[in-house]
């Protein structure tokens, strides 16, 4: 199994629409129900829970919070289309029609991570930016399979199978490079999520992985009825792998594991698209079982 640490990336082009909304603008009147967005730092779509001049949505003060901020005048709705594929939520996918094209700047990255995707096909290049020249690819990497007969077109169960996810490592030594990435879809695009880094093998996957899932799903009960019903919620992947590695290295890989708990990163199983997960280590244990082997016990969550 690999882990890749998410780094720093700059978005240099794309063909993403930003949003449909209007940007907020300082002396403007917002009656209720009024719907912005931001190009700050918060990348945001807003709405107006109460009338008011001047207040920005960008200032944390002005933002609704159940709990720590009830007083709240905006209620922030989620990114900006462009910008959801880059705000770590895997249920927010940045749309386009037919196909998304985007470079992005990711300095040192050796990998590549699109989560949640909704496409037939991407095609990646590596270009150097210090020449401008395409280094590694195009190279095509397939989403779904096409059907190959009448019953399948028909009856098949691959009209579902239109979302995956994809990890492409790079061959090249060059530094500074970016990604020139081209995702095909049918209808529309859609990417959930962009991350590219530095990768790091911890270790082989033992036979016996456990893929579980968890549902945030909730029961909702009408007061004035009694009457109960399921409000579909997300639901998270869940991971525990077992990786053997070399007792000399225990150290090394305790002081890896370690350092990425509390931040998402892409984990990479070998063979099955399944074993990759974008999400955090909630656990991790270590058995020297004698001077060479040492066994890693992983509690991995995915995302949401």
């Amino acid at each position: 199994m690999k882990v890749m640490i998410p780094g720093a990336i700059t978005l240099l082009s794309s063909n993403i629409p930003v949003t449909s909304y209007p940007e907020w603008v300082v002396g403007n009147n917002y009656m209720i129900g009024a719907i912005v967005s931001s190009s700050g730092a918060s990348k945001g779509e807003f709405q107006a829970l109460v009338a008011n001049v001047g207040k920005s949505p960008e200032d944390a003060i002005n933002v609704y919070d159940a709990t720590k901020n009830p007083t709240g005048v905006w209620k922030f709705l989620g990114t900006q289309n462009r910008w959801r594929a880059f705000d770590q939520f895997l249920n927010t996918q940045a749309v386009n029609a037919g196909t998304i094209t985007m470079t992005v700047a990711c300095y040192g990255a050796h990998a590549l991570y699109l989560g949640n995707l909704d496409a037939i096909d991407v095609v990646i290049s590596v270009m150097d930016n210090d020449t401008a020249a395409i280094i590694e690819g195009p190279i095509t990497i397939g989403v779904i399979t096409e059907p190959t007969t009448h019953e399948e077109y028909g009856y098949g169960d691959w009209i579902d199978e239109t979302q995956g996810n994809i990890t492409y490592e790079r061959t090249t030594l060059t530094r500074n490079i970016s990604f020139v990435i081209t995702i095909n879809g049918s209808g529309t695009a859609k990417l959930g999520i962009f991350a590219a880094g530095m990768m790091r093998d911890i270790g082989s996957t033992q036979w016996g992985v456990e893929l579980s899932s968890i549902d945030y799903s909730t029961v909702v009960t009408d007061t004035s009825t009694g009457a109960t019903y399921l409000s579909k919620g997300n639901s998270a992947k869940l991971l525990n792998p077992t990786l053997d590695s070399d007792t000399p290295q225990i150290t090394a890989y305790y002081r890896s594991l370690d350092r990425i708990q509390g931040q998402p990163v892409v984990f990479i199983g070998e063979a099955y698209e399944a074993f990759s997960v974008f999400g955090y280590l909630q656990k991790f244990r270590q058995t020297a079982s004698n001077p060479t082997k040492t066994t890693i016990s992983l509690d991995i969550v995915g995302l949401v």
